[in-house]
Protein backbone atom coordinates (compact mmCIF):
# COMPACT_ATOMS: atom_id res chain seq x y z
CA UNK A 1 0.00 0.00 0.00
CA UNK A 2 1.33 3.29 -0.77
CA UNK A 3 0.85 4.92 3.05
CA UNK A 4 3.46 2.11 4.00
CA UNK A 5 5.56 1.89 0.84
CA UNK A 6 6.42 5.92 0.79
CA UNK A 7 8.11 5.09 4.41
CA UNK A 8 9.89 1.90 3.65
CA UNK A 9 13.13 1.84 2.08
CA UNK A 10 11.94 -0.67 -0.65
CA UNK A 11 15.65 -1.10 -2.08
CA UNK A 12 16.94 -1.63 1.25
CA UNK A 13 19.55 -4.53 1.27
CA UNK A 14 19.34 -5.38 -2.81
CA UNK A 15 23.07 -5.61 -3.13
CA UNK A 16 23.47 -7.69 -0.61
CA UNK A 17 22.40 -10.91 -2.35
CA UNK A 18 19.04 -12.89 -1.29
CA UNK A 19 19.37 -16.91 -0.08
CA UNK A 20 17.02 -19.36 -1.20
CA UNK A 21 18.30 -22.44 -0.39
CA UNK A 22 21.53 -23.87 1.15
CA UNK A 23 23.07 -27.17 -0.02
CA UNK A 24 25.87 -29.08 -0.36
CA UNK A 25 27.75 -28.09 -3.71
CA UNK A 26 27.34 -31.62 -4.40
CA UNK A 27 23.53 -31.60 -3.94
CA UNK A 28 21.75 -33.97 -1.21
CA UNK A 29 22.16 -37.52 -1.31
CA UNK A 30 19.33 -39.38 -2.30
CA UNK A 31 16.77 -41.23 0.07
CA UNK A 32 15.00 -43.93 -0.87
CA UNK A 33 11.93 -44.60 1.21
CA UNK A 34 12.24 -48.67 2.28
CA UNK A 35 8.92 -50.04 3.34
CA UNK A 36 9.37 -54.04 3.12
CA UNK A 37 6.80 -56.23 4.75
CA UNK A 38 9.32 -58.50 5.36
CA UNK A 39 11.30 -55.98 7.35
CA UNK A 40 8.77 -55.27 10.21
CA UNK A 41 11.74 -53.50 12.53
CA UNK A 42 12.96 -51.65 10.05
CA UNK A 43 9.22 -50.07 9.49
CA UNK A 44 8.65 -50.12 12.81
CA UNK A 45 11.90 -47.83 13.54
CA UNK A 46 10.32 -45.65 10.98
CA UNK A 47 7.36 -45.02 13.60
CA UNK A 48 10.47 -42.16 14.74
CA UNK A 49 11.53 -41.22 11.57
CA UNK A 50 12.05 -36.74 11.63
CA UNK A 51 9.66 -36.30 8.62
CA UNK A 52 6.15 -36.67 8.94
CA UNK A 53 5.65 -38.83 6.01
CA UNK A 54 7.70 -41.56 6.75
CA UNK A 55 6.25 -41.98 10.05
CA UNK A 56 2.67 -41.65 8.98
CA UNK A 57 3.25 -44.35 6.41
CA UNK A 58 5.34 -46.88 8.24
CA UNK A 59 1.76 -46.70 10.75
CA UNK A 60 -0.70 -46.47 7.82
CA UNK A 61 1.49 -50.03 6.16
CA UNK A 62 1.87 -51.94 9.80
CA UNK A 63 -1.88 -51.27 10.39
CA UNK A 64 -2.79 -52.57 7.19
CA UNK A 65 -0.47 -55.28 7.06
CA UNK A 66 -1.79 -56.69 10.32
CA UNK A 67 1.15 -58.54 11.11
CA UNK A 68 1.33 -60.05 14.98
CA UNK A 69 4.55 -59.60 15.46
CA UNK A 70 4.41 -55.94 14.85
CA UNK A 71 2.52 -55.71 19.00
CA UNK A 72 5.52 -56.68 20.40
CA UNK A 73 7.67 -54.67 18.45
CA UNK A 74 5.50 -51.46 18.83
CA UNK A 75 5.60 -52.29 22.39
CA UNK A 76 9.09 -52.11 22.64
CA UNK A 77 9.65 -48.94 20.73
CA UNK A 78 7.00 -47.39 22.79
CA UNK A 79 8.72 -48.55 25.75
CA UNK A 80 12.40 -47.33 25.23
CA UNK A 81 12.31 -44.53 22.50
CA UNK A 82 13.15 -41.52 23.90
CA UNK A 83 11.60 -39.46 21.27
CA UNK A 84 7.44 -38.23 21.81
CA UNK A 85 6.72 -38.77 18.07
CA UNK A 86 8.05 -42.06 18.18
CA UNK A 87 5.79 -43.17 21.08
CA UNK A 88 3.05 -41.66 20.02
CA UNK A 89 2.76 -43.46 16.67
CA UNK A 90 3.50 -46.44 18.51
CA UNK A 91 0.81 -46.22 20.51
CA UNK A 92 -1.38 -45.39 17.58
CA UNK A 93 -0.24 -48.49 15.80
CA UNK A 94 -1.34 -50.73 18.56
CA UNK A 95 -4.39 -49.44 18.42
CA UNK A 96 -4.78 -50.06 15.28
CA UNK A 97 -3.82 -53.27 15.48
CA UNK A 98 -6.67 -53.57 18.72
CA UNK A 99 -3.68 -54.68 20.27
CA UNK A 100 -3.00 -51.70 23.34
CA UNK A 101 -3.07 -52.78 26.19
CA UNK A 102 -4.51 -50.95 29.03
CA UNK A 103 -1.23 -50.86 30.85
CA UNK A 104 0.63 -49.46 28.27
CA UNK A 105 -2.31 -46.59 27.96
CA UNK A 106 -2.34 -45.76 31.41
CA UNK A 107 1.56 -45.14 31.20
CA UNK A 108 0.64 -42.90 28.09
CA UNK A 109 -1.91 -41.06 30.10
CA UNK A 110 1.74 -40.14 32.34
CA UNK A 111 4.25 -39.62 29.62
CA UNK A 112 6.03 -36.82 30.26
CA UNK A 113 5.26 -35.66 27.03
CA UNK A 114 2.01 -33.52 26.69
CA UNK A 115 1.08 -34.03 23.12
CA UNK A 116 1.34 -37.88 23.94
CA UNK A 117 -0.72 -37.46 26.99
CA UNK A 118 -3.29 -35.73 24.65
CA UNK A 119 -3.55 -38.22 22.07
CA UNK A 120 -3.93 -41.36 24.93
CA UNK A 121 -6.69 -39.60 26.05
CA UNK A 122 -8.85 -39.67 23.04
CA UNK A 123 -8.03 -43.34 23.23
CA UNK A 124 -9.37 -44.05 26.87
CA UNK A 125 -12.41 -42.19 26.23
CA UNK A 126 -13.76 -45.51 25.20
CA UNK A 127 -12.62 -47.41 28.20
CA UNK A 128 -13.39 -44.95 30.96
CA UNK A 129 -16.38 -47.36 32.33
CA UNK A 130 -14.23 -50.31 31.91
CA UNK A 131 -11.51 -49.75 33.95
CA UNK A 132 -10.71 -48.25 36.95
CA UNK A 133 -7.12 -47.49 36.45
CA UNK A 134 -7.83 -45.48 32.90
CA UNK A 135 -10.06 -43.83 34.53
CA UNK A 136 -8.86 -42.08 37.39
CA UNK A 137 -5.67 -41.33 35.27
CA UNK A 138 -7.99 -39.50 33.13
CA UNK A 139 -9.18 -37.80 36.31
CA UNK A 140 -6.03 -36.23 37.57
CA UNK A 141 -5.01 -35.25 34.09
CA UNK A 142 -7.86 -32.49 35.01
CA UNK A 143 -4.82 -30.53 36.88
CA UNK A 144 -2.18 -31.73 33.95
CA UNK A 145 0.16 -28.42 33.46
CA UNK A 146 -0.83 -28.09 29.92
CA UNK A 147 -4.03 -26.42 28.61
CA UNK A 148 -4.37 -28.77 25.52
CA UNK A 149 -4.28 -31.87 27.74
CA UNK A 150 -7.23 -30.11 30.45
CA UNK A 151 -9.18 -29.26 27.68
CA UNK A 152 -9.17 -33.10 25.92
CA UNK A 153 -9.50 -34.07 29.40
CA UNK A 154 -13.33 -32.38 29.34
CA UNK A 155 -13.42 -33.72 26.14
CA UNK A 156 -12.84 -37.47 27.59
CA UNK A 157 -15.10 -37.54 30.45
CA UNK A 158 -18.23 -36.93 27.96
CA UNK A 159 -18.15 -40.35 27.36
CA UNK A 160 -18.84 -41.26 30.95
CA UNK A 161 -22.64 -41.06 31.12
CA UNK A 162 -22.78 -42.77 35.00
CA UNK A 163 -24.82 -39.89 36.93
CA UNK A 164 -24.01 -38.50 40.25
CA UNK A 165 -20.43 -39.02 39.75
CA UNK A 166 -18.74 -36.49 42.08
CA UNK A 167 -15.12 -37.01 41.23
CA UNK A 168 -16.09 -35.92 37.01
CA UNK A 169 -17.88 -33.10 38.28
CA UNK A 170 -14.64 -32.45 40.50
CA UNK A 171 -12.27 -32.21 37.44
CA UNK A 172 -14.91 -30.64 35.20
CA UNK A 173 -14.76 -27.46 37.42
CA UNK A 174 -11.22 -27.83 38.09
CA UNK A 175 -10.92 -27.20 34.46
CA UNK A 176 -13.51 -24.45 34.49
CA UNK A 177 -12.05 -22.46 37.37
CA UNK A 178 -8.70 -22.87 35.15
CA UNK A 179 -9.34 -22.45 31.82
CA UNK A 180 -12.84 -20.84 31.04
CA UNK A 181 -11.52 -18.07 29.50
CA UNK A 182 -10.88 -20.07 26.47
CA UNK A 183 -13.32 -20.80 24.26
CA UNK A 184 -13.02 -23.66 22.89
CA UNK A 185 -12.47 -24.79 26.39
CA UNK A 186 -15.94 -23.74 27.16
CA UNK A 187 -17.31 -26.11 24.35
CA UNK A 188 -15.27 -28.52 25.62
CA UNK A 189 -16.89 -28.53 29.18
CA UNK A 190 -20.28 -28.25 27.94
CA UNK A 191 -19.71 -31.50 26.17
CA UNK A 192 -18.18 -32.79 29.23
CA UNK A 193 -21.20 -31.67 31.42
CA UNK A 194 -23.50 -32.73 28.64
CA UNK A 195 -25.34 -36.04 30.35
CA UNK A 196 -25.63 -34.02 33.64
CA UNK A 197 -24.85 -30.10 33.15
CA UNK A 198 -26.62 -28.86 36.93
CA UNK A 199 -23.86 -30.51 39.19
CA UNK A 200 -21.15 -28.36 36.73
CA UNK A 201 -23.45 -25.02 37.11
CA UNK A 202 -24.00 -25.31 40.39
CA UNK A 203 -20.66 -24.99 41.94
CA UNK A 204 -19.23 -22.30 39.32
CA UNK A 205 -22.97 -20.63 40.74
CA UNK A 206 -21.69 -20.91 43.94
CA UNK A 207 -18.18 -19.70 43.61
CA UNK A 208 -17.25 -16.26 44.61
CA UNK A 209 -14.25 -16.08 42.57
CA UNK A 210 -15.48 -16.97 38.99
CA UNK A 211 -14.24 -14.52 35.92
CA UNK A 212 -15.68 -13.26 32.91
CA UNK A 213 -15.33 -17.28 31.26
CA UNK A 214 -16.80 -18.89 34.22
CA UNK A 215 -19.95 -16.44 33.96
CA UNK A 216 -20.41 -17.09 29.81
CA UNK A 217 -19.99 -20.73 30.67
CA UNK A 218 -23.23 -20.48 33.71
CA UNK A 219 -25.26 -19.01 30.62
CA UNK A 220 -24.43 -22.13 28.17
CA UNK A 221 -24.69 -24.75 30.78
CA UNK A 222 -28.24 -22.89 31.61
CA UNK A 223 -28.86 -23.29 28.04
CA UNK A 224 -28.16 -27.02 28.01
CA UNK A 225 -30.89 -27.36 31.01
CA UNK A 226 -32.92 -26.19 28.94
CA UNK A 227 -32.35 -28.31 25.59
CA UNK A 228 -32.49 -31.26 28.20
CA UNK A 229 -35.98 -30.54 29.18
CA UNK A 230 -35.85 -32.28 32.68
CA UNK A 231 -38.37 -30.84 34.91
CA UNK A 232 -36.83 -31.41 38.01
CA UNK A 233 -33.33 -29.83 36.86
CA UNK A 234 -34.75 -26.85 35.40
CA UNK A 235 -37.25 -26.08 39.01
CA UNK A 236 -33.81 -26.68 40.76
CA UNK A 237 -32.27 -24.07 38.44
CA UNK A 238 -34.33 -21.19 39.03
CA UNK A 239 -34.42 -21.99 42.73
CA UNK A 240 -31.16 -21.83 43.12
CA UNK A 241 -30.79 -18.79 41.41
CA UNK A 242 -33.54 -17.68 43.71
CA UNK A 243 -32.20 -18.56 47.08
CA UNK A 244 -28.50 -16.73 45.98
CA UNK A 245 -29.13 -12.70 45.88
CA UNK A 246 -25.17 -12.45 45.89
CA UNK A 247 -25.46 -13.49 42.04
CA UNK A 248 -24.98 -10.43 39.66
CA UNK A 249 -28.05 -9.45 38.01
CA UNK A 250 -26.24 -9.64 34.67
CA UNK A 251 -25.47 -13.07 34.89
CA UNK A 252 -28.62 -14.37 36.61
CA UNK A 253 -29.80 -12.62 33.49
CA UNK A 254 -28.02 -14.10 31.13
CA UNK A 255 -28.96 -17.90 32.99
CA UNK A 256 -32.78 -17.40 32.87
CA UNK A 257 -32.86 -15.83 28.74
CA UNK A 258 -30.37 -18.48 27.62
CA UNK A 259 -32.44 -21.67 30.01
CA UNK A 260 -35.79 -20.14 28.15
CA UNK A 261 -34.23 -20.50 24.65
CA UNK A 262 -33.62 -23.74 25.90
CA UNK A 263 -36.75 -24.62 26.75
CA UNK A 264 -38.56 -23.06 23.66
CA UNK A 265 -36.07 -25.20 21.26
CA UNK A 266 -37.22 -28.32 22.80
CA UNK A 267 -40.92 -29.97 22.95
CA UNK A 268 -40.88 -31.55 26.98
CA UNK A 269 -41.67 -28.32 28.24
CA UNK A 270 -45.16 -28.18 28.23
CA UNK A 271 -45.81 -32.07 30.28
CA UNK A 272 -43.84 -30.81 33.28
CA UNK A 273 -45.36 -31.87 36.17
CA UNK A 274 -42.77 -29.96 38.86
CA UNK A 275 -44.14 -26.30 37.08
CA UNK A 276 -45.32 -25.32 41.18
CA UNK A 277 -41.51 -25.33 42.12
CA UNK A 278 -40.05 -23.48 39.02
CA UNK A 279 -43.22 -20.91 39.55
CA UNK A 280 -42.43 -20.33 42.84
CA UNK A 281 -38.54 -19.17 42.35
CA UNK A 282 -39.60 -17.36 38.87
CA UNK A 283 -41.95 -15.19 41.00
CA UNK A 284 -39.54 -14.63 43.72
CA UNK A 285 -37.01 -13.40 40.54
CA UNK A 286 -39.71 -11.76 39.12
CA UNK A 287 -40.09 -9.54 42.04
CA UNK A 288 -36.11 -8.34 41.85
CA UNK A 289 -35.82 -4.62 40.76
CA UNK A 290 -33.82 -5.81 37.58
CA UNK A 291 -36.40 -5.04 34.66
CA UNK A 292 -34.33 -7.65 32.44
CA UNK A 293 -34.10 -10.25 35.11
CA UNK A 294 -38.01 -9.89 35.35
CA UNK A 295 -38.64 -9.95 31.64
CA UNK A 296 -35.73 -13.54 31.35
CA UNK A 297 -37.89 -14.62 34.03
CA UNK A 298 -41.15 -14.68 32.24
CA UNK A 299 -39.62 -15.52 29.43
CA UNK A 300 -38.86 -19.00 30.96
CA UNK A 301 -42.41 -18.83 32.73
CA UNK A 302 -43.69 -18.89 29.44
CA UNK A 303 -41.53 -21.61 28.09
CA UNK A 304 -42.91 -23.52 31.04
CA UNK A 305 -46.79 -22.54 30.26
CA UNK A 306 -46.70 -20.81 33.46
CA UNK A 307 -49.54 -17.97 33.25
CA UNK A 308 -48.87 -14.40 34.25
CA UNK A 309 -49.03 -13.78 37.48
CA UNK A 310 -50.87 -10.75 38.99
CA UNK A 311 -47.33 -9.04 39.58
CA UNK A 312 -46.53 -9.55 36.04
CA UNK A 313 -49.88 -8.12 35.05
CA UNK A 314 -49.54 -5.10 36.90
CA UNK A 315 -45.62 -4.98 35.76
CA UNK A 316 -46.82 -4.53 32.04
CA UNK A 317 -48.90 -1.79 32.55
CA UNK A 318 -46.45 0.02 34.38
CA UNK A 319 -43.95 -1.01 31.42
CA UNK A 320 -46.20 0.47 28.93
CA UNK A 321 -46.33 4.06 30.69
CA UNK A 322 -42.64 4.08 31.64
CA UNK A 323 -41.71 2.58 28.18
CA UNK A 324 -43.52 6.40 26.94
CA UNK A 325 -42.11 8.59 29.62
CA UNK A 326 -39.95 11.04 28.42
CA UNK A 327 -38.70 11.80 31.58
CA UNK A 328 -37.07 8.36 32.50
CA UNK A 329 -33.32 7.46 30.38
CA UNK A 330 -33.15 6.29 27.14
CA UNK A 331 -31.91 3.28 28.68
CA UNK A 332 -34.70 2.56 31.10
CA UNK A 333 -37.27 3.31 28.43
CA UNK A 334 -35.69 0.46 26.13
CA UNK A 335 -35.40 -1.78 29.32
CA UNK A 336 -39.35 -1.53 29.66
CA UNK A 337 -40.05 -1.54 26.58
CA UNK A 338 -37.92 -4.96 25.96
CA UNK A 339 -40.73 -6.19 28.65
CA UNK A 340 -43.18 -5.08 26.89
CA UNK A 341 -42.06 -7.27 24.42
CA UNK A 342 -43.92 -10.21 26.59
CA UNK A 343 -47.54 -8.40 26.26
CA UNK A 344 -50.17 -9.55 23.61
CA UNK A 345 -49.93 -7.08 20.90
CA UNK A 346 -52.80 -4.90 21.71
CA UNK A 347 -52.19 -4.32 25.09
CA UNK A 348 -48.38 -2.69 23.41
CA UNK A 349 -50.03 -1.14 20.51
CA UNK A 350 -50.22 2.47 21.49
CA UNK A 351 -46.89 2.48 23.12
CA UNK A 352 -45.15 0.75 19.87
CA UNK A 353 -46.87 3.85 17.58
CA UNK A 354 -46.32 6.14 20.19
CA UNK A 355 -42.34 5.34 20.01
CA UNK A 356 -42.42 6.03 16.18
CA UNK A 357 -43.03 9.64 17.35
CA UNK A 358 -40.25 11.92 15.32
CA UNK A 359 -39.09 13.48 18.73
CA UNK A 360 -38.53 10.30 20.35
CA UNK A 361 -34.68 8.86 20.63
CA UNK A 362 -33.89 6.90 17.26
CA UNK A 363 -32.94 3.87 19.94
CA UNK A 364 -36.29 3.63 21.41
CA UNK A 365 -37.54 4.29 17.42
CA UNK A 366 -35.45 1.37 16.15
CA UNK A 367 -36.72 -0.98 18.83
CA UNK A 368 -40.26 -0.45 18.63
CA UNK A 369 -40.09 -1.11 15.05
CA UNK A 370 -38.15 -4.66 15.76
CA UNK A 371 -41.52 -5.43 17.64
CA UNK A 372 -43.60 -4.57 14.89
CA UNK A 373 -41.72 -5.97 12.44
CA UNK A 374 -41.79 -9.39 14.78
CA UNK A 375 -45.25 -8.62 14.30
CA UNK A 376 -45.57 -8.67 11.05
CA UNK A 377 -43.76 -12.04 10.50
CA UNK A 378 -46.47 -13.73 12.76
Amino acid sequence: PDEIEKNLDVNAGKDQGRIFRITPKNGLPRVQPHFARNDLPGVVAHLGHRNKWWRDTAQRLLVEWQEPETVALAQNLFMTSTQPLARLHAMWTLHGLHALPDSLLARALKDEHAGVRENALQIAEARLSSNQEIFSAVLELANDNDARVRMQTALALSTWNEPGHEAKQAALFAIARRDAEDPWTRLALLCGAKGEPLPLLTKLLLDPQAGSGEKELLALLARQVGQRGEATEVAALTQTLAANAHVADSVATAMLENLATGLETQTRASSFNRTKEAAAALAQLSRNSSIAIARAAWRVGNALGLSPSSKQKMLLQEAAQHARDTNESTTRRLEYLSLLELAPFKQREAALYKLLEAQQPRALQLAALKQLSEIEKQ
